[in-house]
């Protein structure tokens, strides 16, 4: 089974930001990492739902790390 890979990052203004590489649309920013974990978790599933049935034909393929550590996007 493969899982879309959240990123995790430091916020300037504090707190952290996380985000999917994978789906550009799907970001949240909390006070804390573990929230911040917890809100991406959230977000991804609130993501798909609102495709409303149609995210097999939508969403991308989740790559593994290696595939993402690669793409010079990031």
């Amino acid at each position: 089974m493969k899982y879309y890979i959240a990123v995790c990052l430091p916020s300037t203004s504090g707190g952290w930001r996380a985000f999917f590489p994978d789906i550009p649309d799907c970001a949240v920013a909390a006070p804390s990492l573990d929230r911040a974990v917890f809100r991406a978790a959230n977000a991804l599933a609130d993501h798909t739902v609102s495709l409303n049935g149609s995210a097999v034909d939508i969403l991308p393929l989740p790559r593994d790390l290696t595939a993402i550590k690669a793409d010079k996007q990031w």
